[in-house]
């Protein structure tokens, strides 16, 4: 059965994305972050064998664990916004 590429560093995007601001993950520790993202990508790519992939899946965590460590979560950064000049009255 033919299987498209697993691209774990879109996986992690979209992970990221959904959880940054979730007072549940900003409350975890690393090792529980990463078992999120394990099961995160295990519900994500239902139609392929996980097992097929795990070893995959582990080495990606274990070449980024900094990631893990260094999340900044809770918070979005703020858009930059030009301040307009005021208009004199007189």
């Amino acid at each position: 059965m033919f299987y498209p590429e697993l691209n774990l560093n879109r996986l992690f995007q979209e992970w990221y994305g959904e959880n940054s601001e979730n007072e549940e993950i900003i409350g975890m520790n690393v090792d529980q972050r990463k078992e999120h993202f394990k099961n995160y990508v295990r519900n994500k790519i239902a139609a392929i064998d996980f097992e097929r992939e795990s070893e995959k899946i582990e080495n990606y965590i274990n070449e980024n664990h900094n990631i893990f460590q260094t999340l900044t979560l809770g918070g979005k950064r703020k858009a930059k916004t030009k301040s307009k000049k005021q208009k004199s009255l007189f």
